[in-house]
């Protein structure tokens, strides 16, 4: 978790943080309160990451006051104590790298809920999503891209054949990817961050990128 914000590391100095590189690193523990509860610390049965650590902080330390600090406050991550807490405490909510509408839907529940408790409008709960994308400019260049992208992958990696390998990510011709992204835009969607390859941060070629903007702006 990084923290740029001197006055919230002075009020969380009983956690240790580091200045190795220029910025300020706190390591919370994920027991970072008697009082919250066992079930907040672990999303179906797995240990809260590391954003999401932050956001229990946020929550139960409330003299913390994150908003209006001077920048954005983002909670990432899918639990749904995530979605609890950035409806209640910060300016945006960031999810990656699979994510199908319908699902993604069906998650804004709890952050419409979340925004009710506080008489806060869920619009203004700016929402990012980092998906991978992979877009050709017909079904036949979109196969070939596809093939580019398994070679040049980590092994096993690519197991599953594009028709599959497709859902959940923003991947079609331009045309449909322009659809897509308009159906994300409805769900509240303001940024979309692109992952042009197979895992995070890889970049397949140049030209994938550029087409994969390409149909985003002109949607």
């Amino acid at each position: 978790v990084t923290c740029p914000d001197a006055d919230i590391r002075d009020r969380l100095n009983d956690y240790f943080f580091v200045d190795s590189t220029g910025h300020h690193v706190i390591e919370i523990p994920l027991d970072v309160d008697d009082d919250i509860a066992d079930d907040e610390r672990e999303a179906g049965g797995v240990p809260l990451l590391l954003g999401d650590e932050w956001a229990l902080v946020a929550r139960y330390h409330g003299d913390l006051e994150l908003r209006d600090r001077g920048y954005p406050v983002w909670v990432g991550g899918t639990a749904a104590q995530v979605r609890e807490l950035a409806g209640a405490h910060a300016d945006g909510w960031n999810t990656c790298w699979q994510w199908t509408t319908d699902a993604y839907r069906e998650r804004l529940a709890v952050l419409d809920r979340a925004c009710a408790r506080v008489d806060r409008d869920p619009a203004t709960v700016w929402r990012t999503l980092g998906l991978y994308a992979l877009v050709g400019e017909d079904e036949r260049d979109l196969a070939r891209r596809f093939e580019r992208m398994a070679a040049v992958s980590p092994p096993g990696t690519v197991t599953e054949p594009l028709d599959r390998w497709r859902v959940g990510r923003l991947v079609g011709t331009v045309d449909e990817v322009r659809d897509q992204v308009r159906v994300w835009a409805g769900l509240g969607v303001e940024t979309l961050v692109l992952g042009v390859g197979a895992v995070p941060f890889q970049v397949t070629a140049p030209d994938d990128v550029e087409l994969a903007l390409h149909a985003c702006v002109t949607a």
